[in-house]
C-alpha cells in the first residue's frame, strides 16, 4: 500500500476491490451533493486506486 497525495494505492486489485466493497453506499460529498458511494477500482501507475463514484474524489479522501 502507497499513499500520495491523500490517496491510497494498493498493490493488488483484490485488495483495492475488498475496500471498494466496504464504501458501497456510503454518503459522499459530490459536487456539493450527498450522494451514495458506488465506487469501482482504478489501475494506475503506483497501484490500484478506489474512486467513490465516476468523477469523484478517491479513498480515503472527502469521505462523509
Amino acid at each position: 500500500m502507497i499513499k500520495r497525495k491523500g490517496i491510497t494505492y494498493y498493490k493488488t486489485r483484490m485488495d483495492a476491490q475488498r475496500v471498494a466493497d466496504t464504501c458501497i453506499d456510503k454518503p459522499i460529498l459530490h459536487f456539493g451533493e450527498l450522494i451514495a458511494a458506488k465506487p469501482r477500482v482504478v489501475e494506475y501507475e503506483l497501484g490500484y486506486a478506489v474512486q467513490y463514484c465516476i468523477s469523484g474524489a478517491y479513498y480515503p479522501q472527502l469521505e462523509t
